[in-house]
């Protein structure tokens, strides 16, 4: 059985970061916000850089590894469809790299700034209640 506990603690994380962002995005008080944005916004960077990284290499490698064949399937399954978030979130970042950018056009950003939190949401959600039931209920292999 794998272990999500740290997975899911980073879930918690980025929640807590992704929650103050959001309520900070009112662009009538972006301007003043932008500095606290940009600096959550790193924060959001290395935390998703982090868990991406322990996910891909820990619990996607071990459950592509699986000898059932439907876990290995799930599992390339959520990698490829959540196999750019990464990618997303970098472009995304690039268009607002300071808070001068967020402070010049605040309804643009705070437009993308929610799309692409809808997005990062919505994987956590599948994650949580799919990835990672599916993880725990599996058995470990045995080391020889």
């Amino acid at each position: 059985m794998a272990d999500t506990r740290i997975y899911r603690n980073q879930h918690q994380k980025l929640a807590a970061m992704i929650n103050e962002v959001c309520g900070l995005l009112e662009p009538s008080n972006l301007a003043a916000n932008a500095p606290r944005v940009h600096s959550l916004l790193t924060q959001v960077a290395s935390v998703l850089s982090v868990h991406l990284y322990l996910e891909d290499n820990e619990l996607y490698a071990e459950m592509l590894n699986h000898r059932d064949p439907s876990v290995r399937a799930k599992s390339k399954q959520f990698l490829e469809e959540m196999g750019g978030l990464m990618v997303t979130f970098k472009a995304y970042l690039s268009t607002y790299p300071s808070a001068q950018q967020i402070q010049e056009s605040p309804t643009a950003f705070a437009a993308a700034t929610q799309a692409i939190f809808e997005s990062m949401a919505q994987r956590i959600a599948r994650e949580e209640s799919d990835l990672f039931v599916m993880a725990e209920g599996l058995d470990r292999p045995e080391r020889q």
